[in-house]
């Protein structure tokens, strides 16, 4: 189909492997070649279109797995953000990867909540 094969993974502790940061952030790379870092608020103001993009996506695996920077308010945030947001970074090579994330660490009442979302989209 043309599109690359998402990354594996991040690794549950250490530091981020794709960008070389510090887990506590990330660098996305634009297609003019400039890099700026990317924070934990930034992901938060358009979870769905960040969770499409592999530097915010791993990001996210990595507050969600508590091995990046992050406020407890803001990793509470983040997992509602993917609640809502579920269905479309499913289906998303690198979304995918976050909301497995997601599964990892979800209370019951937020696996209740994706059983539901999920319910007849196989």
């Amino acid at each position: 189909d043309g599109q690359a094969a998402p990354p594996p993974p991040l690794p549950r502790s250490g530091p981020c492997s794709a960008t070389g940061q510090a887990a506590g952030g990330a660098v996305r790379k634009f297609s003019s070649g400039v890099r700026t870092a990317l924070s934990v608020a930034d992901v938060l103001e358009d979870v769905g279109r960040h969770g499409q993009d592999q530097a915010a996506s791993q990001l996210m695996q990595s507050v969600l797995a508590g091995t990046a920077e992050a406020s407890e308010q803001e990793r509470e945030r983040l997992q509602e953000a993917l609640l809502e947001e579920a269905i479309t970074l499913s289906s998303d090579s690198f979304g995918n990867y976050v909301i497995q994330s997601l599964l990892d660490v979800a209370t019951a009442d937020q696996q209740d909540i994706l059983s539901e979302k999920f319910r007849g989209e196989a």
